[in-house]
């Protein structure tokens, strides 16, 4: 006599890829993938400011160089030895090493892996957002997922499935815009408002 309790064997059977199929690794990871090469795009963003900082410092280094020529000789070398340091070189170090973790981390490479822990360490100093968001870079890039979305197996994963692709929803896209209008505020309304 048949159990009428029994599920009938198709719905037994697990749906969905099998667990050590190149599918099923790259769905478990595709998140994962996506917030890390969202941390390179943030890369480039942070590029930018860094970029803006600077076309500001060689703006008002005329002026600063003036300035500092009406103090005695020690005072005006140290000045300016200090506006070039960090209002040249700093974020131009910067923004070359910001684009080059960006470009590594978007195309998930292992060097890529150890320039973004480099700039997450270094972000851990940009308190307060910098901190939080560097702490979540850092847990991205150290972790056993990350570590695997980096690895060479997972390469082979993501060319054994093209198919599979990661849709960023429209609330991150929105947020997103409303991030950079902010940037764009901050950079401009102090001198929209001295021209006013």
């Amino acid at each position: 006599m048949e159990n009428p309790y029994l599920t009938p064997a198709s719905a037994a059977e697990p749906s969905g890829p099998p667990p050590d199929s190149p599918e099923h690794i790259r769905r478990t990871h595709l998140n994962h993938e996506a917030s890390v090469r969202s941390i390179g795009n943030l890369c480039y963003l942070a590029a930018i400011v860094w970029g803006i900082w600077l076309l500001n410092t060689v703006l008002l280094v005329p002026n600063m160089l003036f300035l500092q020529q009406q103090h005695d000789g020690l005072v005006a070398i140290s000045g300016m030895v200090f506006t070039i340091l960090v209002g040249v070189i700093l974020p131009v170090a910067m923004v070359a090493l910001l684009i080059f973790g960006g470009r590594g981390l978007r195309k998930l490479t292992p060097w890529g892996r150890v320039v973004g822990i480099v700039i997450a360490v270094i972000g851990l100093a940009a308190i307060p957002i910098g901190t939080i968001l560097s702490i979540y870079a850092l847990y991205l890039l150290l972790s056993k997922k990350g570590k695997m979305v980096f690895s060479p197996a997972y390469k082979e994963v993501m060319a054994a499935t093209p198919e599979v692709k990661y849709r960023t929803s429209m609330v991150v896209w929105v947020v997103l815009g409303l991030f950079i209008l902010l940037l764009l505020f901050a950079w401009f309304a102090p001198s929209m408002s001295r021209s006013g």
